[in-house]
């Protein structure tokens, strides 16, 4: 959906030619800030490989049209200890998988004041200690963050290779909407006048229409509607987030449900 759409929506709900551009991005950007409050989550998964293996033929093209490579990187520490960078994009993880040379696995998240972090000297830098969980069954694989950075250590004694690459499973979270940011994305200065018409809001589809009807309330609410119809039109937001999200928490679900039922014959 791009703005001009959204525009046309409210338009044709409320009656009247009411959206500026300056309200639309104000509203875009509230809406963004409210579906996150509520519950908004997209999925997202992404590989990392190291960063000194051989970049392939993409990689270059990318480096030469000066564009951000599909694939990031993580380092290799050293002693049983990877780090990377926290996705820029990221709201919140879902899974960390690390491959191994021969086998893989799901890293435990650890909180950064766990005491076992950092708490054993090899080859003389600081490592976390693995024997010193209180886990009933102690993790093979861990990471935690420390401010932008996330490192993944694994224990030597259960594990051995070195890592191929990493998966990660997040969900996504909403840019931050602007006049700057929509300039920039447009290559124009403040002097230009700013069309986003065709510009396409980066929202997954099957939220649009959510977004569709906070807008309809915000305006509403910023043109000084009555009491009555903002309730009405906050009510109708509302239940659409609720019903979009409870359908995202049954596709999350695993159903242990189903049963086979074998057929004679």
């Amino acid at each position: 959906m791009t703005f001009g759409e959204l525009k046309e929506y409210v338009v044709e709900a409320l009656g009247e030619e009411v959206l500026g551009v300056d309200q639309i991005i104000a509203g875009v950007r509230s809406g963004f800030g409210d579906l996150i409050a509520r519950g908004y989550r997209e999925f997202k998964h992404i590989f990392m490989f190291e960063e000194s293996a051989p970049k392939t033929m993409y990689d270059e093209i990318m480096t030469i049209r000066k564009e951000e490579p599909k694939l990031v990187t993580f380092k290799n520490n050293g002693n049983n200890l990877v780090t990377f960078k926290f996705p820029a994009d990221c709201l919140a993880i879902l899974y960390i998988k690390i491959f191994f040379t021969s086998t893989s696995g799901i890293a435990t998240k650890l909180a950064l004041n766990n005491p076992a972090i950092d708490a054993k000297k090899i080859n003389g830098v600081y490592r976390t200690d693995f024997n010193a969980f209180d886990f009933n069954e102690s993790p093979s694989i861990i990471y935690y963050k420390k401010e932008k950075d996330i490192f993944v250590e694994w224990n030597r004694n259960m594990i051995n290779g070195d890592v191929e690459k990493i998966e990660i499973g997040y969900y996504k979270s909403l840019p931050f909407i602007s006049e700057s940011v929509l300039r920039k994305q447009l290559n124009i200065s403040f002097n230009d006048p700013l069309d986003i018409h065709d510009v396409e809001i980066p929202l997954a589809e099957d939220y649009c229409n959510v977004l569709i009807n906070f807008m309809v309330w915000y305006t509403a609410q910023s043109n000084g509607r009555e009491q009555e119809q903002l309730t009405v039109l906050k009510n109708e937001y509302k239940y659409s987030v609720e019903d979009l999200l409870a359908r995202k928490n049954r596709e999350d679900q695993y159903d242990d449900t189903v049963a086979f039922v074998k057929l004679e014959g």
